[in-house]
């Protein structure tokens, strides 16, 4: 059987539409893959994926401050009166740092999560208390915590 011109010019048309097809799906999935978005929470700083899916399988903000200022208070039972001063729940959280831009938090996959900020009343010669809790927002697990006493 032989190929008329305009058989092989529709093929080709046909296979390089599929190739471009083929690449742009390729490009647009490791941009989305790759896109970060910054928001603010108090002095923290929170790092999201861009284009992430909500399980909308998450603890409630009562429970979130709960298991927060629990970890907290374990964690450093010296320090008095800690409170939750904000709280988000973010999807696909990748970082998140305190008001000096240190990590607390860092995971390249991301991952469902409340982000707490704690705060406590000047206390033991020092001027500011202040950190963050990261909880897994399935089950209110610890993920990352930081408590920072300064003069700052």
């Amino acid at each position: 059987m032989r190929l008329t011109f305009a058989q092989i010019n529709r093929n080709r048309i046909l296979w390089l539409a599929g190739a471009v097809l083929l690449v742009a799906g390729i490009a647009i999935a490791g941009v989305q893959h790759s896109a970060t978005a910054t928001s603010r929470l108090g002095s923290l700083t929170i790092v999201t994926q861009a284009y992430a899916f909500d399980s909308g399988n998450e603890i409630s903000q009562p429970a979130a401050e709960a298991d927060a200022l629990k970890a907290a208070a374990e964690l450093r039972p010296d320090v008095a009166g800690l409170a939750v001063a904000a709280a988000r729940p973010a999807t696909s959280v990748r970082e998140v740092n305190d008001s000096t831009g240190h990590a607390i938090y860092a995971n390249s996959s991301g991952v469902n999560a409340w982000v707490l900020e704690v705060t406590a009343p000047a206390q033991q010669g020092y001027k500011k208390v202040s950190g963050a809790v990261v909880l897994n927002a399935a089950d209110g697990s610890v993920i990352a915590m930081s408590i920072l006493m300064t003069n700052k």
